[in-house]
């Protein structure tokens, strides 16, 4: 049976490489993207760069931009309604914005009031999720979110600056990344154990467009850290590997002997591990299950408060 996967940020970077390589593969690839005119941009790359076979396993049902809380809804009801009756095998939550791009007053918060890298990389995703759960627990798939080592230096404080404008700038991409983390596991403890399973994806430092976006310093980063070819065979590996297929939530590294040293998990002289990854263990606060338990319900009252029909349990009601 074909497997059937809901892919965000597939269009470039990790995300693209996973995609292609797992779509050469046979599975079925549903690209979450923000236009029909960048999926179709991508299906011209992925037929250069994977065969037509790889781009005929692709479909494009509707855009999603994660940052809008409106177009994550409009996409998960088009989804539904489309392959009604199909199984969903895997969400892979790999969109994502880096801060660089939102530090002018007028950029920082979202339409929603709400700090708009916090919405994309964390809110949207955990929407996303939320709508599809359902499909998700009929078929006991599998949820991967991608997050980043650098939560270990999130400051929990800064939260409450989530809804208001920085001067000067203070990004909240590493409090999203904690709380994304945080979140998997409070997901887990709610719904994993008779639904799908959930698992965190750290790709570590990758030369990707996203990394490169408004920053001075990727010249130099780019020599020494991992290709995106290279990760995405990682986030690949996060989406089929067998150790993911049950059991607890797996803080996933595509870095070698990311265990042996925080930084690691970042860059390290090894290099990547390609298409395999090893698990570590997140931050303190991420494991605090009180703190996972507040961010359940301090992302529910975002939610809920931007106009969603969620409630306290999670389930989502679509326009």
């Amino acid at each position: 049976m074909v497997q059937m996967i809901v892919f965000t940020g597939c269009n470039a970077g990790i995300g693209y490489y996973a995609a292609g390589n797992l779509a050469k593969r046979g599975y079925k690839i549903i690209a979450a993207v923000r236009s029909k005119e960048k999926f179709d941009e991508m299906i011209k790359e992925i037929k250069d760069e994977f065969g037509p076979v790889a781009a005929g396993n692709y479909e494009f049902v509707a855009p999603l931009d994660q940052g809008s809380f409106e177009s994550v809804q409009q996409f998960a009801a088009a989804f539904l309604k489309q392959y009604d009756g199909h199984r969903l095998d895997v969400l892979a939550c790999n969109a994502g914005v880096t801060p660089y791009l939102f530090a002018k007053p007028e950029d920082q918060l979202s339409k929603d009031g709400i700090d708009a890298v916090y919405q994309t990389n964390l809110l949207g995703c955990v929407l996303l999720t939320l709508c599809l759960l359902p499909k998700l627990q009929e078929s006991k798939g599998r949820v991967v979110w991608t997050a980043s080592g650098l939560h270990r230096g999130a400051v929990v404080d800064n939260l409450k600056l989530m809804k208001k404008v920085r001067e000067p700038y203070i990004p909240l991409y590493d409090e999203g990344m904690l709380v994304k983390i945080a979140l998997i596991y409070e997901m887990y403890r709610r719904f994993g154990k008779t639904g799908p399973t959930f698992h965190i994806f750290n790709p570590g430092g990758t030369a990707t467009k996203l990394l490169a976006a408004g920053n001075p310093e990727f010249e130099n980063q780019k020599k020494c850290i991992n290709t995106p070819q290279k990760s995405g065979l990682s986030l690949l590996n996060a989406c089929i590997c067998k150790e993911g297929a049950s059991g607890e939530p797996l803080y996933l590294q595509a870095y070698r002997f990311a265990g042996c040293k925080q930084s690691w998990e970042t860059f390290n002289i090894f290099g990547g591990i390609g298409e395999k990854t090893s698990a570590t263990i997140p931050s303190n606060d991420a494991m605090n299950t009180a703190f996972q338990k507040e961010m359940w319900e301090n992302t529910i009252n975002l939610l809920s408060g931007a106009g969603v029909a969620v409630s306290a349990d999670g389930t989502v009601k679509l326009p």
